[in-house]
Parts: structure tokens; C-alpha cells; sequence
């Protein structure tokens, strides 16, 4: 909407770009990994995360960061995929590692930004406390979301305005995790997550944590998707809709199918959209996309 009322002003402010860059991030089919597993969610739904080793940026060279995709097809209703964000106090019930959450702004269905407080079962060894700022450009002519989320300091926040109050417990590390998602059909969800991690052990003991994540990621995932589709206070708050985004997801849902059953090639987890199919008419600035206006 933004951009169809003024173009220019959505083009500087920056955020167009830096969606289009997570794309570009997302969907790189050439990008060489160092391992790749795959498995089951459930009986219904699979999972394939790959990871390699690099530095400032995926395709770099190095050993300071570890680089890591996640995609998933889960039967899971698009728009109860995003019931855990919004509905914090319930989260924390179903979260075993969240003691405490709470939104700072008002969110709506493309920015929130939550505060969480939180650690191993349930902080016994410690709480941290994070905020998590998240920022999604929901493309309806092509029928994709694309998430970007970031670590906003507790001194950024404030002077920014908002109402933090103190710092209660130590920051936990900079978040830097990107999400495209999408409906595949009227109870099926696809989505990939990508993340940089900055790893505190040395190589080889990350290695054989990597080497047995995907165990736990068949033993939890399934858990986690079913709240999202069967929890009853959560299936209570999507019918109430009290912010109006869960009615807004269904909606886009409704679009992207259309869009999807329109095209001759099907994507899922294991066969990632490219870059302009993703975003379309938006996969150049403006200028170089004036015929299309």
C-alpha cells in the first residue's frame, strides 16, 4: 500500500532493499553447504536444515560464524503460524524456555517489537532479556511473506521513545534471523528460516552439536506445530482476533493461493522459490521499474 501511494518515499527509506537483500539471502540456490539433513514433523509434515561455516556474509570465507537455513512443510493453517508471536501470554506456557513476554509497541501484522525474558528451563541457570523486532513485507501479487528481525538494544528503545522501563537482566546476543514463508494450501504452510549464529566453543564441539540437531528438531518440532494448530486458548484467540491480524493473514492466504495455483511450478521446502518470483515487479528500486508503475 505504502509503495502504490508513493514509491520514492518507500524506496529511501531503506527497508524495500533490505528485503529484497534477505531474499536474495534466502532463496541463493548456489551458495555451497557444508551438511544438510532432512526429516520428519509429525506424520503430515518434514524438515531439511543445512548449515555451513563462513564469515560476515553466507557465501564468505571463515570460521567466525555459522550460517543456517531451516525450511519447513508443516499442516498447519497459514495464519495460526503467527499465534505464538502475537499471543505472548500464552506462548509463555507452551515455551519452555520463556519466563516472561510482552509487546512495547502496539504490534501489527507487518512490525512488533516484543520484549523476552528468558533461558533454560525457564531460566534455573540464569534468565537473559532480548527484544525482537520484527518487520514483514507481505507481497500479495506474488503471493510471499518475507520477515526480517533484529536485536534492538534497551538504549536504542528508549531513545526511540518507547517505554521500556530498567533493564531488568543481561542482553542475550544479537539476534539475526530471516523467515519467507508461505501457504502451500488451506492447511499447509511452507517456511524457511535463516540464521547467523556466532558460535562460543570451538569448532569441533559446535560440529558435533550440529551433528545431533537434527534429532532434536524431529523430537520438538512436531510439538510445536501442533500448538499452533490445536491449542485451544490459542484457537481461541484466532477467532477473537482481538488486533485484526490473524484476519489479515487469512486474507492473504486467499491471494497467495490464487497466485500459486496459477503457476506451472509448485514450491516447498525442498524446492525453494528464486529471488523474482518472490518479489516481482519489486525485485528492482524504482527507477529502473518505472514501466511497470
Amino acid at each position: 500500500e505504502a509503495y502504490a501511494l508513493s514509491p520514492e518515499s518507500t524506496e529511501s527509506s531503506g527497508h524495500l532493499q533490505t528485503f529484497r537483500d534477505t531474499v536474495g539471502m534466502i532463496c541463493n540456490s548456489d551458495l555451497a553447504w557444508d551438511a544438510e539433513h532432512t526429516g520428519d514433523i509429525g506424520s503430515d509434515g518434514r524438515f531439511r536444515f543445512q548449515y555451513r561455516w563462513g564469515g560476515d556474509f553466507p557465501d564468505s570465507p571463515g570460521n567466525e560464524h555459522i550460517w543456517g537455513r531451516l525450511s519447513c512443510d508443516v499442516d498447519v493453517p497459514y495464519h495460526k503460524i503467527f499465534g505464538p508471536w502475537f499471543e505472548t501470554d500464552i506462548d509463555v506456557t507452551l515455551n519452555d524456555d520463556l519466563f516472561e513476554a510482552r509487546f512495547v509497541d502496539e504490534p501489527t501484522e507487518t512490525h512488533g517489537i516484543r520484549c523476552n525474558i528468558g533461558g533454560p528451563m525457564k531460566g534455573v541457570f540464569g534468565l537473559n532479556q532480548e527484544y525482537i523486532e520484527v518487520s514483514r513485507f507481505i507481497c500479495r501479487e506474488t503471493g510471499f511473506l518475507v520477515e526480517c528481525n533484529r536485536s534492538p538494544s534497551h538504549v536504542e528503545l528508549i531513545s526511540r521513545g518507547f517505554d521500556v522501563g530498567e533493564l531488568k537482566h543481561a542482553p542475550s546476543e544479537e539476534l539475526k534471523l530471516w523467515v519467507i514463508s508461505f501457504p502451500r494450501d488451506e492447511n499447509h504452510t511452507t517456511f524457511t528460516f535463516y540464521a547467523s549464529v556466532t558460535p562460543r566453543f570451538p569448532r569441533w564441539v559446535v560440529n558435533i552439536a550440529l551433528g545431533v540437531l537434527p534429532r532434536f528438531l524431529s523430537s520438538i518440532l512436531p510439538r510445536v506445530f501442533q500448538n499452533m494448530k490445536s491449542d485451544p486458548k490459542l484457537n481461541s484467540r484466532y477467532e477473537e482476533d482481538r488486533l485484526g491480524v490473524y484476519g489479515h493473514m487469512k486474507s492473504f492466504a486467499t491471494d497467495a493461493l490464487a497466485v500459486h495455483k496459477s503457476r506451472s511450478q509448485a514450491y516447498d521446502a525442498f524446492n525453494l522459490p528464486p529471488r523474482n518470483v518472490v518479489l516481482g515487479r519489486f525485485e528492482k528500486p524504482h527507477e529502473t521499474n518505472n514501466s511497470m508503475q
